[in-house]
């Protein structure tokens, strides 16, 4: 149990304008912390709960028939994560959700964060979040059939450019569908790219300071 003011400090900007869903969430907030390496569930558990991530970052993957890891998204301040088949009804058969930060998580059974949220039709954030998941899963589907690594990276910044120094390479590497050897190349590219395009902007901004006297 939180009061009421502290909850609404902690997500006031994922929850806007919206204090009376927030005074509803806070009476059934579960404060967890999960140390490094630690799961709140694993593929073939039951899960019953949705969790808003106040401080770290997880990771949602499922292992292949090899046992490789294949990494579906990554949570991080301020996000709402948590197997979304489940919520629909359907077994966990193949997912993990594990911390690799120290981290602290907000805990809601399932059921009461949903009837909570349908409380405010006009503010339903887990059905919102449902569909911003589906269009994103819909967009990697698409960059895997039909998109290269390249694009699966530029893809991968949109979503999380203000986490990647904090998300290991092989991670990344998992999440774009590629080995961490082949990311290697292709993020020393990238750099090497955005280098020399930082080298023709200053001599065009030089160019253009000049031309201003």
């Amino acid at each position: 149990m939180f009061t009421n003011n502290k909850f609404k400090e902690l997500f006031q900007d994922l929850f806007v304008d919206q204090e009376s869903l927030l005074n509803e969430l806070s009476d059934i907030a579960i404060k967890r912390k999960v140390k490094k390496g630690a799961f709140l569930f694993k593929e073939g558990e039951s899960v019953t709960s949705v969790y808003m991530v106040y401080k770290g970052a997880l990771k949602l993957y499922y292992l292949n028939a090899d046992f490789k890891e294949l990494i579906l998204s990554f949570g991080f301040e301020n996000s709402i994560i948590r197997d979304y088949l489940s919520a629909l009804g359907h077994s966990n058969q193949y997912l993990n959700l594990q911390a690799f930060e120290n981290s602290i998580v907000f805990e809601f059974p399932v059921d009461k964060f949903i009837k909570i949220c349908n409380t405010y039709p006009n503010n339903d954030i887990l059905n919102r979040y449902i569909l911003t998941e589906i269009v994103n899963s819909q967009k990697r589907i698409l960059l895997n059939i039909g998109g290269s690594a390249e694009d699966r990276y530029d893809d991968f910044i949109k979503h999380f450019k203000n986490f990647t120094n904090r998300i290991p390479d092989r991670y990344i590497a998992s999440y774009i569908g590629v080995t961490p050897e082949f990311f290697s190349k292709l993020k020393k590219k990238k750099i090497r790219e955005y280098l020399e395009f930082k080298v023709v902007e200053s001599y065009v901004n030089k160019f253009n300071d000049r031309n201003d006297y």
